[in-house]
C-alpha cells in the first residue's frame, strides 16, 4: 500500500543566516523536485522561527571586560558556538548585542541540572553577580567607557 499523504516536519538551526537562506531554499527544491519526478503535488509550509545568535564583536569585548572585573577572569570563560533557540536573536537584528551565560551551577548547593531538568535549580548568588555585570555595562556604555566597572 502506498499512502496518499505524507507529512516531514524538522527543525533547521543555523549559525549564519546566509546558511539559513540557503537550507531553505535547498529544502524546498528538494520537496518539489522530488515529487514532481513521482507525479505527486507538493505543499511546503516553512516557517521560520528564531534567526541565528550573533554576539556583536565590539560588544562582546566590552561585557567581557565588565565581567572579568565583577566576578573575577578566572571565571569569565569563553563558550563554542551553541545550536539554542533564544528569541533574544531578533533584538541582535536591530541592535549590536550580546547573549551570555550567566553560570548557576554549584555542586555543593545540589545547583548542577541544566535547565528544562525537573530538578533543575540555581545558585542565587549568580543574580547578584548577573546584577553587577548589567549595571556596570549600562553605566560603561553611557560614559563612553570612562566608568570603571561597578565590582564590590
Amino acid at each position: 500500500m502506498i499512502a496518499d499523504k505524507v507529512v516531514i516536519k524538522g527543525t533547521v538551526c543555523t549559525y549564519d543566516a546566509e546558511v539559513r537562506n540557503m537550507i531553505e531554499e535547498a529544502l524546498k527544491q528538494i520537496a518539489k523536485s522530488t515529487c514532481e519526478a513521482a507525479g505527486a503535488g507538493v505543499n511546503i509550509d516553512y516557517v521560520r522561527d528564531c534567526p541565528s545568535m550573533y554576539n556583536d564583536p565590539e560588544e562582546t569585548k566590552r561585557i567581557e571586560q565588565m565581567a572579568q572585573h565583577v566576578v573575577g577572569t578566572e571565571n569569565v570563560h569563553e563558550m563554542e558556538p551553541m545550536m539554542g533557540s533564544e528569541d533574544y536573536a531578533f533584538y541582535q537584528e536591530k541592535i549590536p548585542g550580546v547573549y551570555f551565560i550567566v553560570g548557576g551551577e554549584n555542586p555543593d548547593g545540589r545547583a548542577v541540572y541544566p535547565h528544562h531538568h525537573p530538578m533543575f535549580n540555581a545558585d542565587e548568588r549568580a543574580m547578584l553577580n548577573i546584577g553587577k555585570v548589567f549595571i556596570s555595562s549600562v553605566l560603561n556604555y553611557f560614559s563612553d567607557g570612562e566608568v570603571e566597572p561597578a565590582g564590590e
